[in-house]
């Protein structure tokens, strides 16, 4: 199986083969016709439209054959939607810029329990107004985020939307990163029992070598973990946290 290579151009069209001269021209379709072990580059241009990589029908990456979605080299490539990750692993988005943009690697949808694993988010520019809860929102293991500038040049938000926002998982690490002028913290590693029943952890995590500045409502940092209501068996623990050199 060979491993390919595809383009996506606001001025392509979904009826080309979605080689270089002839793009395709939107990111859901490319999504749909790529394999793991694939990569799809997004021409300079803007990129509108709610979007979602949903591994549960074949896209994205599997062991040994990671799918990466990136800017082309030396172009602005700009995404303004909110973008997601369900149920995927082995994926790798890169060098792209977000504008106005939520970035989740969330659960599976209806309150379901497949996470995402193993997935790369680096070299990104994501720039613009707060948006709700987090920039980035991550929930579940082998997470790599780094490199990342995050910037509000636009403001926006309140004490409870951060930057990057780290909800649960185990072995994730968060390095590099620039956070400017976020609404509340910059990175928030905060696990809410409240939200399942089998309880939520942050286990192993690795923060380090990251930049957070004009934080508005809160600091830079917070680790912490909720309570669920005393009548009701629910948990939460973080626990084995790295914090060096932020």
């Amino acid at each position: 199986i060979t491993n390919d290579i595809y383009y996506v151009s606001p001025s392509g069209s979904n009826s080309n083969d979605g080689s270089i001269n002839t793009p395709w021209q939107t990111i859901d379709y490319a999504f749909g016709q790529t394999k793991p072990g694939d990569t799809v580059y997004l021409r300079e241009g803007v990129y509108e439209g709610k979007l979602v990589l949903d591994c549960r029908y074949g896209e994205g990456g599997a062991e040994g054959a990671w799918f990466t979605f990136s800017g082309y080299p030396g172009e602005d490539a700009i995404i303004k939607s909110k973008f997601s990750l369900q149920e995927c692993k082995y994926s790798h988005i890169k060098n792209i810029h977000f504008v106005d943009s939520l970035l989740s690697f969330y659960r599976s949808p209806n309150g379901g329990s497949v996470y995402n694993e193993y997935i790369k988010l680096t070299d990104n520019y994501i720039t613009g107004k707060q948006v709700s809860y987090g920039q980035v929102i991550v929930t579940g293991s082998n997470h790599l985020i780094e490199n990342n500038t995050i910037y509000f040049e636009n403001g926006g938000g309140g004490s409870l939307d951060h930057g990057i926002y780290l909800a649960e998982g185990e072995n994730n690490i968060v390095r590099g990163n620039y956070v400017n002028n976020a609404s509340g913290y910059g990175i928030h590693l905060y696990v809410r029992a409240f939200s399942d029943p089998h309880g939520h952890v942050i286990r192993n995590a690795t923060i380090e070598n990251n930049i957070v500045a004009n934080s508005r409502y809160g600091s830079g940092f917070v680790v912490a973990s909720g309570r669920a209501p005393a009548s009701e068996n629910r948990t939460a623990a973080v626990d084995g946290v790295i914090f060096r050199n932020n």
